[in-house]
């Protein structure tokens, strides 16, 4: 089952990378964030219950959040000793002037994430509604790292131990309200997501399906916990 059209037809953001000093050059006009959300959300999992919409609206109703999903890491392609290309995923990009560099999109990624975690074997006899909110987990659960690399909604120089509190700190002002919303209209889908999210919820002990969720999340956002975490590391940002 597939929760959406291919993740490979995500458009780029129109904006440039990491390297560029100035916080106005990663800023988007009104109109370019307004066309981006649209097409976000026709990739975003897609639910019945009105509900789980509206929560997932008003997240990437924020126009920061839409920023920080769209602005790309920019990694250099290297070949690989069987001759296939192969993106370095070491950070900083400054090691390796001269090379070819690819752009990695943060939705693409969290999306792919998203179809990875709903198809894993651990929730195959589970409901068509826990798949889909367990890929809406995965594609939220890394954005307090999309947002503290945005340029202009990132905190200042971050050590290596503080980097998953900061994000965490990013996640709730970017979740929490939402989350607490959806927890009083649809209290089980707001149990479900936020137990996996790692927020606070209400109404007892989480069951077996939800701490499959969280383990669907967890290893499918591997790789892109640690690309953004290690970006977190090396690239400049500017106040909010």
């Amino acid at each position: 089952m597939s929760i959406n059209p291919s993740p490979g037809h995500v458009p780029q953001m129109p904006v440039p990378g990491h390297h560029h000093p100035s916080v106005r050059a990663h800023q988007m006009s009104a109109k370019g964030i307004q066309a981006y959300r649209s097409r976000m959300l026709q990739l975003c999992p897609q639910f019945k219950e009105a509900h789980v919409t509206q929560f997932v609206h008003s997240i990437f109703a924020k126009p920061e959040v839409v920023m920080a999903y769209g602005l790309p890491l920019h990694l250099p392609l290297v070949v690989a000793v069987a001759g296939r290309p192969v993106v370095q995923e070491a950070l900083p990009e400054s090691k390796f002037e001269g090379r070819q560099m690819v752009s990695v999109i943060p939705f693409r990624s969290a999306l792919q994430a998203a179809h990875q975690a709903q198809r894993m074997k651990i929730l195959a006899n589970e409901s068509d509604l826990l798949k889909r909110l367990t890929a809406l987990a995965a594609l939220l659960s890394p954005c307090g790292l999309f947002m503290i690399n945005h340029p202009t909604a990132g905190p200042g120089g971050l050590l290596d131990e503080t980097v998953a509190q900061v994000a965490h700190q990013y996640q709730r002002k970017t979740l929490a309200h939402a989350l607490a919303v959806l927890s009083e209209r649809a209290p089980e889908a707001g149990k479900l997501l936020s137990f996996t999210l790692g927020f606070p919820y209400q109404g007892g002990v989480p069951g077996q399906p939800a701490t499959k969720m969280a383990t669907a999340v967890t290893l499918a956002t591997l790789r892109v916990r640690h690309l953004w975490g290690t970006a977190a590391l090396s690239l400049p940002r500017a106040p909010f």
